[in-house]
């Protein structure tokens, strides 16, 4: 089984994240979303705390990338 190589698209906050994570799921991208801070119902989301990594598996990079700047989350 070939190894899986995750790249880096974004660091955003964990909100964002989940909509990106919707997003690309929703159009095949596997994602893994990465953050030093537990998820949970009331998760400290401070600065660089709350900070989530939004990776994408690297031979999707480009296409995930075209994604989030076609639809950028509301707000």
């Amino acid at each position: 089984m070939p190894e899986m190589k995750w790249a880096q698209l974004t660091i955003t906050d964990p909100i964002t994240a989940d909509i990106y994570k919707s997003l690309l799921e929703s159009n095949d991208i596997p994602v893994f979303l990465h953050s030093d801070t537990a998820r949970t119902v009331h998760p400290f989301t401070v600065g660089m705390l709350g900070n989530v990594e939004v990776l994408v598996l690297e031979e999707h990079l480009e296409a995930a990338k075209k994604l989030i700047k076609a639809e950028p989350p509301i707000g």
